[in-house]
């Protein structure tokens, strides 16, 4: 394929590709673009360099953070590999045999990543539980800890039971009782 050759990705499949991976603050998730099109300033020589490689298509992922778009994928192929083995080495360096993006292989790529960020988002979500409840746990042991310490300081300081007498005369006033009844002056 001619490097200088420019392509476009079909208005049809621009749609099929938004309806399957969404949009974020009015822009499409995904696109899919033709390497020869896209163009990116170096800055350290001012220079316009194609980032990717020229005769591929490549699907690029809006990131928030970098509000831009950043490489996700390229439609390449070993046709040396055999199943779950790594690229040949003389693909990898060229970049592999070309492959035309169809709607079929951008949708399970798209799928693929929307996936693989599910289960980052869920692994994310489970350690935050597990740290917050390791946060609780740690808490509660402590107002434990604390609460027994009190007890234990009690429990030295003053009796838990009260002996009461069963012998108290009935006759006698609660003041004679205690003690506290007050004298009279016998003239």
């Amino acid at each position: 394929m001619d490097a200088q050759v420019k392509r476009e990705i079909p208005v049809w499949l621009e749609r099929q590709i938004l309806l399957r991976g969404g949009a974020v603050n009015s822009r499409p998730r995904f696109r899919v673009v033709w390497g020869g099109n896209r163009m990116r300033a170096n800055l350290v020589t001012g220079l316009l360099e194609h980032p990717y490689q020229k005769d591929r298509w490549h699907l690029e992922m809006w990131k928030e953070e970098l509000q831009d778009y950043e490489h996700a994928y390229v439609f390449a192929n070993c046709p040396h590999r055999e199943p779950a083995k790594p690229w040949c080495n003389s693909c990898f360096v060229s970049g592999g045999e070309y492959i035309d993006a169809t709607l079929a292989i951008i949708e399970a790529r798209i799928g693929l990543i929307l996936r693989v960020e599910a289960m980052q988002k869920e692994a994310l979500d489970k350690n935050a539980r597990m740290q917050k409840d390791a946060l609780f746990g740690r808490e509660e042991a402590k107002k434990e800890e604390a609460v027994e310490r009190i007890h234990d300081a009690v429990k030295d300081a003053a009796p838990i039971t009260v002996k009461r007498s069963m012998n108290t005369p009935l006759y006698i006033s609660a003041d004679q009782a205690l003690g506290t009844e007050k004298f009279r002056q016998v003239n």
